[in-house]
């Protein structure tokens, strides 16, 4: 809430604001920071005493005023790069503090907090002001519409930078939405991201001043981040709308060929490995911000009391429902044509894991789940999920079951660096290898490969009697798969190296 103050500390705060702004500008914009670093860090505290002198009654803000100066200092007299990002970081920990000015006993979560709390009020900072400003100016009986003024406002610029951070990832995701995307755009359309990056740099810099100089009552480092945040819920909704237009229009355009055979890609002029390789890891993490915000709007679904966010929540986990079956189609269509890789088995747990998640959530809104009862509930998620990990054996799938292709061939030297679990399908790299050229590159990895695998067990094998603490079934089986076919690693290597040896012919 914007706490109510004299119009002239306000324009005070602004103008103080403004100033810091242009020097950060003028001295830190585009380059490293040194003099100019510890001129504005000086003129910042300088402002924030002399608006708020009862600063100094407390001996421990006068330890944090002074340490601030004192370590400011050093970003004029040294270059040591490592050092400078410690002390940027313990200076922000101290003007935090200092401009919370916490009551009662300093704790460790005032000090890791504070920084937090101070971040995300900086990003509605904008529209606060622009609230105040129309508090002086319009009579007060258009409060009602100030209060929607001030939501459109803060959902506007909490959802510029979520915009486009998913604006990117669904253009890296899915090539014909970013063929579509590029259609939209003017033929001679130039985005200058630099100016606009330098542009909101400098605004969320402005507002981080405005809100260190803010008066700021209670103890908000003190309390959950996640209840700090529940301040803003329904700007955070207001902002998700946005997210939901956005993910919409990527689900309508997608939904086109989500299903569509290799011949109809080919049409739309994009190939099906490409198709296939990309997209999966952005929607993942596209599903994961989304998962957030909807933890977010749904946290403590009972306190809800406007519906609009109960239906942008309802909407948003339905659209994230859709982009993780879009993500599980893309896995399916790479393992038809690719085989597994470790990462993607590992993606598909973890996916399956958000979507119970996500099921968890809508239950949740539903009613039909408590607050008391949600951690056990992920808890128990999370225990399924691993379970799922350990019966499914990664490694096992991957060299035996739907071993990785590069389009030409089975790649046997991935088989062959996989854990002991993996095993079972290193018989065949090791044929695949005998029945090659010796020459090859290929042969050379693979046998290397076996032959790091014969020596990390031999070096097991020396601990005596720590291999009954360090015992594996699957390591024992490989060991003895080695101990086999120890001879026909070697004669391998040999003969690749005498090939080495010899040169191209």
């Amino acid at each position: 809430m914007v706490t109510k103050q004299p119009l002239q500390i306000f324009a005070l705060r602004l103008f103080l604001s403004l100033v810091l702004t242009l020097l950060y500008f003028v001295f830190l914009m585009g380059g490293s920071w040194g003099l100019g670093f510890t001129v504005i860090n000086l003129l910042f505290l300088g402002a924030l005493v002399i608006q708020r002198p009862e600063l100094l009654s407390k001996p421990r803000n006068l330890v944090f005023l002074g340490a601030s100066i004192a370590i400011s200092l050093f970003f004029s007299f040294r270059a040591f790069y490592l050092g400078q990002w410690i002390n940027q970081g313990l200076i922000i920990v101290l003007n935090s503090l200092l401009v919370l000015n916490p009551q009662g006993d300093l704790s460790l979560k005032d000090c890791l907090t504070a920084p937090i709390y101070l971040f995300f009020r900086s990003l509605v900072e904008w529209p606060e002001n622009i609230l105040t400003i129309k508090t002086y100016l319009f009579h007060q009986k258009t409060a009602g519409f100030g209060q929607k003024l001030k939501l459109a406002f803060s959902g506007v610029v909490i959802a510029i930078p979520l915009l486009a951070i998913f604006l990117v990832l669904f253009l890296n995701a899915d090539p014909l939405f970013q063929h579509y995307f590029n259609s939209l755009l003017p033929k001679d359309f130039y985005l200058d991201i630099e100016l606009i990056s330098k542009i909101i740099q400098l605004g969320f810099v402005f507002a981080l001043f405005s809100t260190g100089f803010r008066q700021h009552t209670g103890q908000p480092a003190t309390s959950s981040w996640l209840d700090q945040v529940m301040q803003n819920r329904r700007e955070i909704a207001s902002a998700c709308v946005f997210i939901i237009i956005l993910t919409g229009t990527f689900l309508a355009v997608q939904a086109q060929y989500l299903f569509a055979t290799e011949e109809l890609l080919k049409q739309m002029g994009v190939m099906l490995s490409e198709y296939t390789r990309r997209g999966y890891t952005e929607l993942l993490l596209v599903s994961s911000i989304s998962l957030s915000l909807i933890l977010i709007i749904t946290h403590r679904a009972r306190e809800i009391s406007q519906s609009w966010i109960k239906m942008v929540a309802w909407v948003f986990i339905l659209e994230v429902f859709l982009l993780l079956l879009s993500a599980s189609r893309r896995v399916y269509l790479y393992q038809e044509a690719h085989g597994f890789t470790l990462i993607r088995i590992l993606g598909i747990l973890f996916s399956i894991w958000l979507t119970g998640t996500l099921g968890i959530f809508a239950l949740k809104l539903w009613g039909r789940l408590k607050e008391k009862t949600l951690i056990l509930a992920l808890l128990i998620n999370t225990i399924v999920v691993v379970f799922l990990m350990n019966i499914l054996n990664p490694d096992y799938t991957i060299a035996v079951i739907r071993k990785p292709n590069l389009g030409y061939g089975i790649d046997y030297r991935y088989i062959t660096g996989l854990s002991a679990d993996g095993y079972a399908g290193w018989e065949e790299a090791l044929t695949a290898m005998e029945n090659k050229s010796p020459c090859e590159g290929e042969v050379g990895a693979v046998a290397s490969r076996l032959r790091q695998k014969h020596t990390e067990f031999q070096a097991d094998a020396k601990n005596n009697w720590h291999n009954f603490g360090s015992w594996k079934l699957s390591e024992q089986n490989a060991n003895n798969y080695i101990q086999d076919n120890y001879k026909r690693i070697m004669q391998l290597t040999e003969e690749n190296l005498a090939c080495q040896s010899e040169g191209p012919r």
